[in-house]
């Protein structure tokens, strides 16, 4: 059994289209901290709220570009439920 939070993850995304043959592309987030999981809050309004724990209680929100695929920092050090990040 692995420990979730000893692994790092990467997020890969597709553009939303009729084509289901479009391959995943890394997305971009710009940070240099640990990837832990990913919460998408909100995709309603042509882009992506995005909630990436990076481990130990500390979460950061990133909102999208329009293509899903490139994100900025909105949110520093958001506390999820219970004192744990997402």
């Amino acid at each position: 059994c692995l420990d979730a939070q000893s692994q790092n993850v990467q997020l890969m995304v597709r553009k939303h289209s009729g084509n289901r043959d479009q391959p995943f592309e890394k997305a971009f987030i710009p940070t240099n901290l640990a990837e832990k999981s990913y919460a998408v809050l909100d995709a309603s309004e042509g882009f992506v709220l995005l909630h990436v724990n990076h481990g130990e209680g500390l979460g950061n929100v990133y909102v999208s570009d329009d293509t899903g695929t490139r994100y900025v920092l909105s949110l520093q050090h958001n506390i999820g439920v219970n004192g744990r990040a997402a």
